[in-house]
C-alpha cells in the first residue's frame, strides 16, 4: 500500500494547520510545524524525520486556545521525500491523550475540516 493510500484511511477527520509543535523522543527535541491535525493524531513536517514506531511526547497550542495539549503518540508513517502532494514528515496517531484535550482538537476540526 502506498504512503498516500495511508494517508487516505484516516479514522477521523482532520484540519489543515500552520501550528508550531514540539515534540521529544527520549533521544532528542525537536521544533517543526503541524500541517494537519486530528483527534486520532497529526502530521508533523520535518526534514529528517523519527523512524517508524518512534514514541514522541508532542506539545502545541490550537490557534485562539493559549491551554496547551499534552499528548504521546506513535509513528505509524513516514514521508521522507518531499512531493507536490506531500512534505517530509511523520504521521503521528495518538496513544496518550486526555479526553478533554482530544474534545479541544475535535472541537477545532469541526469547525476547520478539510473538505
Amino acid at each position: 500500500m502506498s504512503e498516500e493510500d495511508q494517508i487516505g484511511k484516516r479514522e477521523f477527520p482532520r484540519a489543515t494547520v500552520e501550528i508550531k509543535a514540539e515534540y521529544s523522543s527520549a533521544e532528542c527535541f525537536m521544533e517543526s510545524y503541524m500541517k494537519q491535525v486530528g483527534q486520532g493524531g497529526l502530521f508533523i513536517e520535518h526534514n529528517n524525520p523519527p523512524e517508524m514506531g518512534a514514541e514522541l511526547e508532542v506539545n502545541f497550542n490550537l490557534p485562539g486556545n493559549s491551554k496547551v495539549i499534552h499528548a504521546k503518540g506513535k509513528v505509524v508513517w513516514r514521508m521522507t521525500t518531499h512531493s507536490d502532494l506531500f512534505a517530509k514528515g511523520v504521521g503521528l496517531k495518538f496513544t496518550e491523550i486526555s479526553e478533554e484535550d482530544r474534545k479541544r482538537i475535535g472541537d477545532f476540526v469541526e469547525m476547520h475540516a478539510d473538505e
